[in-house]
């Protein structure tokens, strides 16, 4: 009689594990398979896909770790195989598990408003690639490298800025993910122009009888108006006062005739209305 030992070992399992399942573009994640079960030594594979495309293949390794640090955002699964070092099959066991690749980018930032001192602005920003968790947005404004405006992080994109002196101002818009661990995950940044009153009175009251430039500037504002006045001769006459009384009622103010700080205003708001509301993209 002879006899033969001959060991049989369970059919071999896995545990498969990642460090997490999602992550922004520039990130890394670990996979990790472990042999249960089978003889005690395997080979591992990592497969990532995005849809139907192959992103990696590590083919098959003795290493039971893999490093995966994506390129482009999207939905991936990355597969993992375990080969037993006896088994004579392709593979033993796999499993699957899923990634979500984010990269939040401020897409465009729209910005509506008059553009002339005193006038309100309004921001809206879009934005691409971001998590379910959504985006916060902070805004900074600056004029002359001051900080004149700004807001704390916030799921709303709105924001409202009105400036104070015309010019150029600089607008740093910033984005965080909600599932970001980062200061933000993106920038944008852009300069708009803000223009000054357009109409300017340097001595106020302005009537009835008087001559300077600044009624010539006061007649050429009520004929852009729409007013009755002939031409910008500079002189305060009848005409001018009927066309300053009516411009008064139309705006609500007392109509006395004369051009004060009420009606100086009236003007100017006026002014920016006919202008228009101008819309700019970012």
């Amino acid at each position: 009689m002879k006899t033969m030992a001959v060991k049989v070992y369970d059919q071999p399992t896995m545990t498969y594990t990642s460090t997490q399942n999602f992550i922004f573009i520039g990130g890394t994640v670990n996979y990790t398979i472990s042999e249960v079960n089978g003889s005690g030594s395997a080979q591992y594979r990592f497969v990532v896909m995005n849809g139907s495309s192959i992103a990696a293949d590590s083919g098959y390794l003795s290493s039971n770790t893999f490093s995966f640090k994506p390129a482009a955002a999207g939905s991936y699964q990355v597969i993992g195989y375990l080969k037993d070092s006896l088994s004579e099959k392709a593979f033993d066991v796999q499993g699957t598990l899923n990634l979500n690749v984010y990269n939040p980018q401020i897409k465009n930032v729209n910005v509506s408003g008059y553009f002339y001192v005193g006038t309100a602005l309004s921001f809206y920003a879009n934005s691409t690639g971001v998590s379910s968790s959504g985006m916060s947005y902070r805004y900074e404004v600056y004029n002359n490298g001051k900080l004149v405006a700004s807001s704390n992080f916030s799921t709303s994109s709105t924001f409202s800025f009105t400036p104070a002196v015309s010019g150029t101002y600089t607008v740093k818009v910033y984005g965080k993910d909600g599932l970001s661990t980062k200061s933000y995950d993106s920038t944008k940044q852009f300069n708009i122009t803000v223009n000054s009153k357009p109409l300017y009175i340097s001595t106020l009251p302005l009537s009835l009888g008087m001559t300077s430039n600044d009624v010539v500037a006061l007649q050429n504002a009520l004929i852009k108006l729409g007013y009755n006045v002939s031409s910008a001769t500079g002189y305060f006459g009848s005409q001018t006062k009927s066309a300053v009384i009516v411009f008064q009622t139309d705006a609500g103010i007392p109509a006395s005739g004369t051009v004060g700080t009420w009606t100086y205003s009236a003007l100017n708001d006026a002014l920016i209305t006919k202008s228009g509301i101008k819309n700019l993209s970012f």
